[in-house]
């Protein structure tokens, strides 16, 4: 390569040199490139103060959504151990035998104790 293109190559990146190479720079030109170059660095400053103002939103509603997934976290936590322990209480009444009602104490007792009960005195 010789210098010629990679002078052509670095300015085909984006980059212009303030004195292009060759040419004699007079005080206008200079006056005019340095206006440019402070027009530039203002719109810049502006980009850089929306993309600043975006972050920082972008940022708080992270930490919103972050405060948010902890408590439906927490919530989830909670509902999960209320579901389990009304698992377990189903459990322990589904295995414990439901009471039988008697009239009386003594109604198991004898083989006719169905068909001699008056009244819950047997006889």
């Amino acid at each position: 390569m010789t210098a010629t293109e990679i002078r052509q190559q670095s300015q085909a990146d984006g980059f212009t040199p303030l004195r292009p190479y060759g040419q004699p720079t007079t005080v206008s030109d200079l006056e005019a490139q340095l206006v440019t170059a402070n027009q530039r660095a203002a719109e810049l400053e502006e980009k850089l103060a929306a993309v600043t103002a975006e972050l920082d939103a972008a940022e708080h509603r992270a930490a919103v959504l972050e405060d948010r997934n902890r408590e439906l976290a927490s919530d989830l936590d909670d509902a999960l151990d209320l579901a389990s322990e009304h698992a377990l209480d189903a459990d322990h009444e589904r295995l414990a035998p439901a009471p039988r009602y008697c009239d009386n104490a003594f109604a198991g007792l004898s083989a006719n104790a169905f068909t001699h009960n008056r009244g819950g005195i047997q006889r």
